[in-house]
């Protein structure tokens, strides 16, 4: 099993519960039963020697939550996790799972509009301006940048979906800024923000995600990326 805090903290959740689940893991005394399936029960302590009884099951490749149980959350339809839903999947698989892939986390790239990515030349469009593919490209590396030292060896990370709006055009000559900030980690799954600016102002990227006037904001969007096995994913290609 390797469910990441991170992926806890994406799922929905009330504040501060990510924190106690793991004060409750850390304080012991947690049982569980596995059900087969991927599915598990867990006692977990409450408060005054009460224990809460919950119902966990993983997703078939071990990273992610499909279903919880819990008094906690009964009244929400869609999933959402409690403290005690926490402190199970750790004490289930063992405690938590160290990794640099986490929410909020940022990376950025820089690079000049040049005659190599303008639009005529890419043939997205018919003017001498910075291409819509090329902004794109520019998102996806900064994207790649944001997980490349969270993965193992021999992982990569592959697009599967990107949703942009290029609201600006920027000339020859001018430098443009993409950044991308890492919004959830759902297993395999990760879901990012992307936005590009127009300017060499030194900008601050957590305030550039926040919208802050550093520098002309000229595209954004949205991006989701999976984490793959390199030679298996290539294998797989060509057979």
């Amino acid at each position: 099993m390797r469910i990441l805090l991170a992926t806890l903290q994406s799922h929905s959740h009330i504040v501060g519960d990510i924190e106690r689940g793991v004060k409750i893991f850390e304080d012991g005394g947690i049982e569980f039963a596995e059900l087969g399936g991927d599915e598990y029960t867990a006692a977990v302590p409450h408060k005054d020697g009460e224990k809460r009884n919950v119902f966990i099951k993983i997703s078939h490749n071990k990273c992610d939550i499909e279903k919880v149980g819990c008094y906690c959350t009964r009244r929400y339809k869609k999933l959402m996790i409690c403290q005690h839903v926490v402190a199970a999947v750790l004490q289930i698989q063992g405690g938590i799972i160290e990794s640099r892939l986490e929410v909020g986390k940022i990376a950025a790239v820089k690079l000049f509009v040049n005659q190599a990515n303008t639009a005529n030349v890419v043939e997205s469009g018919e003017l001498e301006v910075f291409s819509t593919p090329s902004m794109i490209a520019a998102m996806e590396k900064a994207a790649c940048h944001c997980l490349e030292d969270g993965l193992e060896e021999g992982e990569t990370s592959v697009g599967t979906k990107i949703s942009v709006e290029h609201i600006a055009a920027t000339p020859v000559g001018k430098m443009v800024t993409a950044v991308a900030r890492i919004d959830g980690v759902f297993g395999r799954r990760i879901e990012l923000s992307v936005t590009a600016y127009e300017g060499e102002k030194n900008v601050s990227m957590l305030s550039a995600l926040d919208g802050m006037p550093l520098a002309k904001k000229i595209g954004f969007g949205s991006h989701t990326r999976a984490i793959v096995d390199a030679d298996k994913f290539m294998a797989r290609l060509l057979q």
